[in-house]
């Protein structure tokens, strides 16, 4: 009798503990089928909206989430479904982004509470715009050698302050630099500093040609790409040296890219008849007050507003009345203060603008 009733618990528990394993099974079966539903939805969603990155990996997670097939050759075909998708999405990422012609590449890098950005145009050119300023010249050569970069054909100072041209003493000593573009500023009295001194110098000592900058000088031109000079205006007096800024245009195929510098109204104002229509605004003086007017965003019309800005800066820039004014035209702002350093892609008709944070 005690065998007989030891026997009746033990098929008790082993049938409980059956359909324990049973409901677990089931319950997994369900969950990797909710998974890999929202990989599915998630994924579909995503690709429509460009981002292909995130497209392979939800569909990655609808191959191996569906909860059937556990053999060899099933588990291999998952793999080889992963490897395809991967092969398949890269080859459309590169497609989508670079299409019939080169890609072009700006790279609004973060140096804090200054400026510099790097062009890498479409066969190769590379134009650095500022430096930032000394404590970050660092993070600007960092960038430069991270895209494989060892000669800069163009180095730009839009003008002569700190947290504009800080770091090119540390960039001349780093890299060939072909030559250097500063702004014609008439008659306006330039202080001389220790900064300007040095890079005076080693200018002369590397035989680097300087170029000086007024509007309507064709700097780059090949390939339906351009980048022209659209300020300062010669024979203009102004009284501030942000306003002698050197302003560029950077034109491919149907995009187009304004790059202000620290320019004010005043410099602003001396544009206003000129074709200022573009995609991407590199926003003036940090989006200062006294810059990016009213007049002139609705004659560029941009669809996305770039600012570089320390984090917890002493101006408490970038000022709210100029985040104000981007709003009201629906302008997307990116900032390098919460973005860190922001990357454009185009390949003269798409653009994909990524972040770092």
């Amino acid at each position: 009798k005690m065998d007989s009733s030891c026997n009746e618990k033990y098929d008790t528990i082993s049938k409980s503990i059956k359909l324990k394993r049973k409901t677990m099974k089931k319950q997994i079966h369900n969950l990797r089928m909710v998974l890999a539903i929202c990989c599915f939805i998630t994924g579909t969603w995503l690709g429509y909206q460009g981002n292909i990155t995130a497209f392979i990996v939800c569909y990655t997670g609808v191959i191996w989430f569906t909860p059937y097939g556990k053999t060899t050759p099933v588990i291999a075909f998952k793999a080889l479904l992963t490897i395809l998708l991967t092969v398949l999405g890269t080859n459309y990422r590169l497609t989508t982004y670079t299409g019939n012609h080169s890609a072009l590449t700006i790279k609004y890098i973060d140096v804090g509470q200054g400026d510099s950005t790097l062009l890498e145009l479409p066969d190769g050119t590379t134009i650095l715009i500022d430096a930032g300023t000394p404590e970050e010249a660092q993070n600007v050569i960092n960038t430069l050698h991270s895209e494989g970069i060892h000669s800069i054909d163009l180095l730009v100072s839009t003008h002569p302050h700190i947290d504009h041209i800080g770091g090119m003493p540390a960039i001349l000593d780093s890299f060939l630099v072909k030559a250097y573009l500063q702004p014609e500023t008439g008659t306006y009295p330039l202080e001389t500093s220790y900064t300007m001194d040095l890079i005076a110098k080693k200018l002369d000592q590397s035989h680097i040609p300087i170029q000086i900058a007024t509007a309507g000088r064709i700097l780059y031109e090949k390939d339906s790409c351009t980048l022209e000079v659209l300020a300062p205006k010669p024979d203009i007096t102004m009284e501030d040296l942000n306003d002698y800024s050197i302003i560029l245009k950077l034109t491919y195929y149907n995009t187009a890219f304004l790059f202000m510098a620290d320019a004010g109204y005043l410099e602003e104002e001396t544009l206003l008849e000129e074709e200022l229509d573009c995609n991407v605004l590199k926003v003036g003086h940090h989006g200062s007050y006294g810059s990016t007017s009213t007049a002139f965003l609705k004659q560029a019309e941009p669809l996305y507003a770039i600012i570089s800005v320390g984090a917890k800066n002493d101006h408490n820039l970038p000022n709210a009345s100029v985040l104000e004014k981007l709003e009201a035209q629906g302008i997307a702002i990116f900032r390098t203060d919460e973005d860190g350093t922001i990357t454009v892609m185009t390949d003269g008709n798409k653009l994909q603008i990524t972040t770092e944070k």
